[in-house]
């Protein structure tokens, strides 16, 4: 399409400025949270917050000047779903290890279990430098990165989703949930939406470019981008919420489990 400005997609370029509200508010309640509870204490939710920042500047850059990589766009959306694992795993482990303390007789059962797991710090520097690993690829070799980046992203997406849904409903389950302006069953939901009308959404895109450039800079500037705003904000209030709630194992089970 014609460049307007100099800018290589004026209408991504507009939308794209505007919607790094998202990653700003995320990058702010974290270091929130870092100040008031201690870096180690909030690290995953630090490193989450600041490849979110990453991802949305590099999708910023993709349109402004039409810089895609290296590393591409894909493996920095890779990189911030492994983030969000870490934070998510840490509050499943720490779920666990909440009810265990808070059932005497089940003590030594559940600690059995854990020890077969790793531990949170173990599992955050084990992904951190997953996330290394893919980056020196990306920028090495941006063909291997491509074929590494597609499988390893679907895992930890799966994982994403099926977890942070788990701990939602548990959270719904004991009735704790009304209590909250925003529910995190209610956000999970809505970024599954989201997400599942984003994917044929951006696959339909390159089919549709035949309609003429208006219609282009819409579908993509507007549309997609209000579809990944919706996302990026359900999931990240969702976890921001469970992470706030983690310390609090009644929030997480019933009261015949705690």
């Amino acid at each position: 399409m014609h460049q307007i400005l100099g800018l290589f997609n004026f209408a991504c370029s507009i939308t794209s400025v505007l919607i790094m509200a998202i990653p700003l508010k995320l990058f702010q309640q974290s270091i929130k949270k870092v100040l008031m509870n201690g870096t180690k204490n909030k690290v995953e939710l630090l490193l989450m917050s600041i490849t979110t920042m990453a991802l949305f500047t590099s999708n910023l850059t993709q349109h402004t000047i039409g810089y895609s990589g290296p590393p591409s766009h894909e493996c920095a959306g890779c990189v911030n779903t492994i983030m969000q694992s870490t934070l998510v795993y840490k509050l499943c482990y720490k779920r666990k290890l909440l009810i265990s303390k808070s059932d005497s007789s089940s003590v030594q059962q559940e600690s059995t279990k854990l020890s077969f797991y790793p531990t949170t710090d173990q599992f955050t520097t084990f992904m951190t430098l997953l996330s290394l690993l893919l980056l020196s690829v990306g920028f090495i070799d941006t063909e291997l990165a491509g074929i590494i980046v597609d499988p390893v992203n679907g895992l930890v997406t799966l994982y994403v989703v099926s977890m942070m849904g788990y701990l939602s409903w548990k959270v719904e389950e004991t009735g704790n949930a009304s209590n909250l302006t925003f529910r995190p069953w209610i956000l999970w939901k809505a970024a599954c939406i989201s997400l599942f009308t984003l994917i044929p959404c951006a696959e339909l895109e390159s089919s549709l470019c035949h309609l003429g450039p208006l219609f282009s800079r819409v579908y993509h500037s507007i549309l997609g981008h209000s579809i990944i705003v919706l996302l990026f904000w359900c999931v990240n209030e969702c976890l921001l919420i469970l992470d706030e709630i983690g310390d609090t194992p009644g929030f997480y089970c019933k009261e015949k489990e705690c």
